[in-house]
Parts: C-alpha cells; sequence; structure tokens
C-alpha cells in the first residue's frame, strides 16, 4: 500500500512563478494503491501540500495527452480495503485539463466538498466574506474548509488557483462563515470561487 508520504513546496507542470507551462502528459500528482490494483492496500497518510505558505504546491498545465489522468491531483483507493487520511491542503491547482482534484474509487472515500452559500466582495479593500456548509457525511466529524479563487471562470471544471484561507474546525453539516483578504493580484470581480473539506 501507499503510505505516509508527504509532497509540498514544488512546482509541478510549472515554474516557481506558476506562469510558464511546462505541463505532464498525464496529471499532476497520483496516488493510487499499489500496482493500481484494488484489493493492494489502502492509500493512506499521505499529504500534499499543508497549512504554511512554504508546503504549498503549485500544480498546471498538466494532462495534456493522458485520456483518462487528466487531474491537477488525483487519489485513487481501494474498494477492498479502507482508504483515508490523504489530505490536500492549501495548494494552488490552476490551468490542468480536468478538476484540480479528482477522488476515485473511495479515494479519501469519496469525500465531498462543502457548500458554499454566499461569497460577498467588499471592492474597497479587497475582502471577501465566504459563508460556507460542511458535508453532513461522515456524521460527528470536523472539517477544515478551504476556500479558494482562480481568475477564468472554467465552469464545469473546478479548481483553486489562489489560497483565500480556511475555517478551521466546523461540525458535520454546520454553516460557517469567515472573511479574508484577497491575495495580490487582487481581481475583481471574482470569477470563480471552490472550497474543499478535510475531514
Amino acid at each position: 500500500y501507499i503510505s505516509d508520504s508527504v509532497i509540498v513546496g514544488n512546482a509541478i507542470g510549472t515554474d516557481a512563478t506558476g506562469t510558464i507551462d511546462l505541463g505532464n502528459g498525464a496529471g499532476g500528482i497520483l496516488i493510487q494503491p499499489f500496482g493500481g490494483y484494488p484489493g493492494t492496500g489502502p492509500t493512506v497518510n499521505n499529504r500534499i501540500g499543508g497549512t504554511t505558505a512554504a508546503e504549498t504546491n503549485i500544480i498546471a498545465y498538466n494532462g495534456k495527452t493522458d485520456p483518462v489522468d487528466i487531474f491537477g491531483v488525483s487519489i485513487l483507493g481501494d474498494n477492498i480495503t479502507p482508504d483515508y487520511l490523504n489530505p490536500i491542503l492549501g495548494n494552488s491547482i490552476f490551468n490542468n485539463i480536468g478538476n484540480g482534484i479528482n477522488l476515485q474509487d473511495s479515494g479519501n472515500n469519496n469525500q465531498i466538498p462543502p457548500t458554499i452559500t454566499s461569497f460577498a466582495v467588499n471592492p474597497s479593500n479587497n475582502h471577501v466574506r465566504v459563508t460556507a456548509t460542511a458535508p453532513a457525511s461522515p456524521a460527528a466529524s470536523n472539517f477544515r474548509l478551504e476556500f479558494f479563487v482562480t481568475d477564468i471562470n472554467r465552469n464545469p471544471i473546478t479548481e483553486g488557483q489562489r489560497f483565500l484561507g480556511a475555517i478551521p474546525s466546523v461540525p458535520s453539516g454546520s454553516t460557517a462563515s469567515a472573511e479574508f483578504t484577497v491575495p495580490a493580484p487582487a481581481v475583481l470581480p471574482l470569477t470563480w470561487a471552490s472550497a474543499t473539506a478535510t475531514n
């Protein structure tokens, strides 16, 4: 099984500025059971990014030629044995062919994201007020909700280019609000917002 990997402080598919396209044919990061086969063991306790700026990975421009692995980060689970605890935190993920994060075959137990219920911009000080509801499942959990903005609306593709901030502990199904400063360079009006929930 795959466990205890730490992937931090990298530029994957781009340079350190995130402005040069050096993208891979396949996705940016792929974590899967050994050999990619169910029953070979869970993917457990692999961390991508973190809660400090130094741990941020820039993952961009990937998935150009592979017909399947087109995502910024993919966590492929194991339907036979439990798969969990693979946090994806604080990264800058953008301009990949597919979604920024792909959970497949029970990767991270197919954890759903939070629901953003409001996202209000104050142009006078580049602040945003975000309200979001944590996933209801698993029950009796506490989630770290992280919020991102992306300069280009790529709907239905969802990515998170610039990290806004986090609400560190929100109970299952609960709603919380926070105010963040848009990181430079500010883009107003913001075109796309996204969020992740880490149990």
